[in-house]
């Protein structure tokens, strides 16, 4: 798996560790995403909707 999406894993795990309002996921370093990729924002995606936490991408590129 992908450093930048194990780094999304620990900070979004933490942030919601932290009991945020919201999580808000700047994409805009990444420039290909797998299946690998989707299945880590889904998974946060899936975490923060259990809390009640907004979990959203930010500055996608279009493909």
């Amino acid at each position: 798996m992908n450093t930048r999406w194990l780094l999304l894993i620990n900070r979004s795990s933490k942030a919601l560790d932290d009991h945020l309002d919201a999580v808000l996921i700047d994409l805009s370093g990444i420039t290909f995403c797998d299946s690998s990729g989707i299945a880590v924002l889904d998974e946060q995606y899936g975490a923060a909707a259990d809390r009640g936490i907004p979990y959203a991408p930010s500055m996608c590129s279009p493909g």
